[in-house]
């Protein structure tokens, strides 16, 4: 914003060099931060006016080239007078081929039981040609993300930027089917990359497809959170085809043990290293043998969906082809992985710690400042049945901190009826009651702190934690 100030209060003085230093300092404003109403406008506002003929500033505006002219050694000519000169970067400005271009995301919300829930969200990119003389152009979300979102927007703009460092001038826009609901987060950053290439290399993206994964300015797509839930989701909404990160494969197991195993075989899962792999699979018409182990999933998936199905020798041979002509098939390694046995016993790390936490949430305050936070029972039995769930399901790593979570809860659902009880007649025995399970509490709270704080000082568990993700 200062510098913003300080480019107006030059740009008041017209026709000078002032004015032109203060046009480049809107212009180096608006790239810091590209929603700078003030320095978008007060450029544009002097663009109407003058041209862009500064030779010492940068030529790049918002990704839009514009040419800088070159220096002159002697006076001009009429004929350079007349016409502007046009340089190899101008002449190579990547047109764009169509102008509007929709791919499906997947986003998680965490629902107040403390669940986690995927689904799909339109991502929509239009591009609004500008008229021949324009000089500058835009490229933007339509409405306010959170930082991570933005910056994982920022990131893709920089990949796209190294493969075509000269854009056609446009003003384009990416906005949310969803356009109400905030947004956060940088597992869209693949999607925004993808979109931003189909609008200059043409492609149509498959509508039965989703995708998640961040994405870096080297093209690769990164590991994101909330594997479980968006794969759900994109079944639920009715993807045929949901893409995840190839580091992300691994949480497709805990996936198997905390929804119905049907979701591994009712949209096909497919993990991708970088976004060019991730645009071939997003073509509506595959070719060779990738097409051919979609189509043969497809098929075997109908003819036997019963359970166990995945078991029987035929279906194991068909599995295994799959496989071999298309390695990304995640669906159908995790299937064979079935039929020899070897379904995972536990939650990783991470997805333990995160459904533990999950659960407690609504106690967070009681455990950190030591003091009940009034909840009814039917509160307590919901995050008791859904932690009972858990016993099997928990990383023998986070099995100690399981354990002390789950007597912290009985203990403050033993307090919450003591005071009820207290509240309702303040008997001898009441006060009693109330004062042991004010002490219980106490105690099972200190030794979940406890707990915790150990965790933390142990970097070894924390190292396979983060590597892990969630």
């Amino acid at each position: 914003q200062a510098l913003t100030k300080t480019a107006v209060s030059l740009m008041q003085n017209l026709n000078t060099e002032d004015a032109k230093l203060g046009a480049y300092l809107c212009w180096l404003a608006k790239r810091i931060d590209p929603r700078n109403d003030d320095a978008i406008f007060n450029l544009e506002l002097y663009l109407e006016k003058n041209k862009l003929d500064w030779d010492w500033a940068p030529a790049v505006d918002e990704g839009q080239e514009t040419a800088r002219p070159p220096a002159q050694t002697g006076g001009p000519t009429p004929d350079s007078a007349a016409k502007p000169e046009v340089t190899s970067e101008t002449s190579k400005n990547k047109k764009f081929m169509k102008r509007l271009s929709t791919i499906k995301g997947l986003v998680v919300q965490q629902l107040p039981n403390g669940e986690h829930m995927g689904s799909v969200l339109d991502i929509i990119i239009v591009a609004k040609p500008l008229p021949s003389n324009s000089h500058s152009g835009t490229l933007g979300i339509q409405n306010r993300v959170g930082d991570e979102m933005q910056i994982s927007f920022d990131e893709a703009r920089r990949f796209v930027d190294v493969r075509y460092p000269f854009w056609e001038a446009s003003e384009t826009r990416v906005s949310f089917g969803d356009k109400y609901t905030p947004k956060d987060g940088g597992s869209a950053g693949a999607a925004f990359a993808i979109l931003m290439l189909s609008l200059f290399d043409n492609f149509d993206i498959d509508q039965t497809v989703a995708i998640t994964g961040d994405v870096t300015v080297d093209g690769k797509i990164r590991k994101v959170g909330g594997i479980a839930a968006k794969i759900r989701g994109a079944m639920m909404d009715g993807c045929k085809y949901v893409l995840i990160p190839k580091e992300n494969e691994e949480q497709v197991q805990d996936m198997m043990l905390l929804y119905p195993l049907e979701t591994l075989w009712r949209v096909q899962i497919l993990s991708v290293n970088n976004v060019d792999e991730a645009i071939g699979l997003l073509k509506p018409k595959q070719e060779g043998e990738t097409s051919a182990a979609f189509d043969k999933f497809a098929l075997f998936r109908g003819e036997n969906e019963k359970s166990g199905f995945y078991k029987k020798k035929e279906a194991r041979e068909t599995l295994e082809e799959i496989a071999k002509s298309c390695p990304q098939h995640v669906s159908a390694k995790y299937l064979l992985e079935l039929a020899a046995g070897n379904m995972p016993k536990t939650l990783s790390r991470s997805a333990s710690l995160a459904r533990l936490f999950n659960t407690i949430g609504p106690c967070r305050q009681s455990i950190f400042y030591n003091q009940l936070v009034p909840m009814n029972q039917d509160q307590y039995k919901g995050m008791s049945g859904r932690l009972s769930s858990m016993r099997g399901l928990v990383h023998p790593d986070i099995k100690s901190l399981y354990e002390s979570c789950s007597s912290f809860l009985s203990s403050a659902q033993k307090l919450q009826r003591a005071r009820d009880a207290y509240n309702a007649g303040s008997t001898k025995q009441n006060q009693i009651n109330l004062t042991g399970a004010e002490g219980d509490f106490t105690k099972c709270r200190n030794t979940l702190v406890g707990r915790l704080n150990e965790m933390e000082a142990n970097s070894n568990l924390m190292e396979k934690v983060i590597r892990e993700g969630i």
